[in-house]
C-alpha cells in the first residue's frame, strides 16, 4: 500500500468535490441512511473528513437494516445501503429503485456464530438460531443450512436485531447466531465459534446505495458527489490504513487494529470495478441478481423472481 499520500492530496480531492457541488439543480439536503456495517464506513469518513464538499448530503445511522429499509419505505431517507436481497424486495414491492453504487462484497464478513461444543452447521438440527428478520438474514441461514444438509423445519428460529447479537447470546437465549463485522469479532472474543460464513458463498452478499428513480433524476448532481465522496473514502481506506483505522473505531466500537481487520472478508470495489457492475446495456452485477432472484425465489424469501433489468446504473460513477 501507498502510505505515503500527502493530506494536501484530500485536500485537493475535497475542493474538486467542493466544485462539482456548486450549481446544483437543488440544495435540497439529501438524507442517506447505513445501519452498522463496516462496507458503509467509507460513506461516514466522506461526511467527517469533507470529501463530499458542499454537497447537501447528511450520513444517518441506524441499528439495523430492518429500520434502514423502514425509513427508506417511509421516504424519511433518500438513499439507503441494502444488499442485493433487500433491492429485490423492495422492487418486488413496486417501489421504482435504482443501484448508484455497489459498496463492498461480503467474502467471509457475514457469519453464524454458535456455541463452542457444535463444531458445523450440521450441529444445528434442533437448536434455536438467532437472526434477523430480514430477506439477508433468512437468505445466510438458509443457503448455510443448505450447504450443510440441514433441514429447515429442524432449527428453531429466534427473530432478533443485529444489533442484538451478542446480548441474545451471552444471555443463552441461542446455540447459534447469524450475524456479521462488528459484532462477529464481539462474539468471538465472547468463546463463540464461526460454524459458517459469506466466503462459503461467494459474490452473493453484495451491498449496493440504493436511491428511487426519480431521485435520481431530479439530484443527479448531489448523488454524484456522493458517489465520487465515497469512492475517494474507500481510496483512502486503502492507502492510508492507520489513519482509517483511527477514524472507524470510534464508530465501530472497536480498537483501530480491529476496525481494519474487520475488512478483512470485504472487498470494497473502486470506480473501474463499479462500472464494470453497474454500466452498459448488460451490467455485471444483473447477472449475480437474477441469480440472487431465483433462490430467494425458490425458498420462499421472494413471492416470486424479479426482472432486475433497469434496476443498475452507473452513470454517477466517476472516470478514474
Amino acid at each position: 500500500m501507498n502510505r505515503n499520500f500527502q493530506k494536501g492530496g484530500w485536500a485537493l480531492v475535497a475542493l474538486l468535490l467542493l466544485l462539482v457541488g456548486c450549481g446544483q439543480q437543488s440544495t435540497q439536503l439529501l438524507d442517506i441512511g447505513t445501519n452498522v456495517w463496516p462496507g458503509y464506513e467509507p460513506g461516514h469518513i466522506a461526511a467527517s473528513e469533507g470529501l463530499f464538499g458542499e454537497a447537501p448530503l447528511r450520513m444517518r445511522q441506524f441499528t439495523s437494516a430492518t429500520e434502514v429499509l423502514r425509513a427508506f419505505r417511509a421516504d424519511a431517507i433518500d438513499v439507503a445501503a441494502l444488499t442485493i436481497d433487500e433491492l429485490l424486495q423492495l422492487a418486488q414491492d413496486g417501489i421504482d429503485v435504482v443501484v448508484i453504487l455497489v459498496t463492498n462484497i461480503s467474502d467471509g464478513a457475514d457469519a453464524i456464530l454458535a456455541r463452542p461444543e457444535l463444531e458445523s452447521v450440521s450441529a444445528l438440527s434442533g437448536r434455536r438460531v438467532a437472526v434477523e428478520n430480514t430477506a439477508l438474514g433468512a437468505y445466510v441461514l438458509a443457503r448455510a443450512l443448505e450447504i450443510g444438509g440441514v433441514d429447515p423445519a429442524r432449527v428453531e428460529i429466534l427473530s432478533i436485531t443485529v444489533d442484538e447479537s451478542v446480548e441474545v447470546y451471552t444471555a443463552g437465549r441461542a446455540d447459534a447466531v447469524v450475524t456479521f463485522e462488528p459484532f462477529r469479532a464481539k462474539l468471538l472474543e465472547t468463546g463463540a465459534r464461526q460454524i459458517f460464513s459469506s466466503a462459503e458463498m461467494p459474490n452473493e452478499i453484495v451491498d449496493v446505495l440504493v436511491t428511487r428513480r426519480s431521485t435520481l433524476e431530479t439530484h443527479a448532481k448531489t448523488l454524484r458527489a456522493l458517489v465520487t465522496g465515497w469512492l475517494a473514502a474507500v481510496e483512502l481506506i486503502r492507502t492510508e490504513p492507520e489513519r482509517a483505522g483511527l477514524l472507524m473505531a470510534e464508530r465501530l466500537d472497536l480498537a483501530p487494529a480491529e476496525a481494519l481487520a474487520a475488512f478483512d472478508g470485504l472487498r470494497l470495489p473502486d470506480a473501474a470495478a463499479n462500472r464494470a457492475m453497474l454500466d452498459g446495456p448488460e451490467p455485471e452485477l444483473s447477472t449475480a441478481a437474477r441469480q440472487i432472484s431465483a433462490l430467494l425465489a425458490d425458498k420462499g424469501l421472494l413471492g416470486s423472481e424479479v426482472d432486475v433489468d433497469g434496476l443498475f446504473d452507473g452513470r454517477l460513477i466517476p472516470e478514474s
